[in-house]
């Protein structure tokens, strides 16, 4: 009888030291998830926005909405000036619901999509507390984005470079 205990603690303790290296190896995958899920702004598609006939290259990144946008191009939209910081156009098709999420701080060249189907492209930096915002992107040179948007509305056109 005192054999069948020891021999069944000594199951209980391989059994247990085998849950720790199953474990151990969970935790060192976990790494690799987080990088996967942080990926979503590494991975980027080069894209060419055409505004008043000047080129800006820009880099749109890895995620659904994305996506769906590039599958429509090329395409051009009235963008309206809104706050004398960003241009702003409704999208005349629709994109997948995808997490949102408020920005600190907005830097001029950055592509959002807001509210959904409203795509936004800022050309000053600002301090921002308003959230509902889907990363889409950025340009790349900044440099004459003011200039080339003008004060009014400006037709800009989305194409895969």
């Amino acid at each position: 009888m005192k054999r069948r205990y020891q021999v069944i603690i000594l199951l209980i303790m391989v059994l247990g030291l085998m849950g720790c290296g199953i474990r151990k190896e969970t935790v060192q995958d976990t790494p690799e998830e987080s990088k996967e899920v942080s990926k979503d702004h590494q991975d980027k598609k080069e894209i060419r926005i055409i505004i008043d006939e000047v080129a800006f290259q820009a880099e749109f990144y890895d995620n659904d909405s994305v996506k769906a946008l590039i599958n429509e191009m090329p395409f051009t939209l009235n963008m309206e000036d809104f706050s004398h910081q960003e241009k702003v156009a409704s999208i005349p098709f629709d994109l997948p619901k995808t997490q949102t999420e408020r920005p600190d701080m907005i830097q001029a060249g950055e592509i959002y999509i807001w509210s959904g189907n409203s795509l936004v492209l800022f050309y000053t930096t600002f301090q921002n507390s308003y959230g509902g915002y889907v990363p889409i992107g950025r340009i790349l040179d900044t440099d004459t984005l003011t200039d080339a948007l003008g004060s009014g509305n400006a037709e800009v056109l989305f194409e895969v470079k």
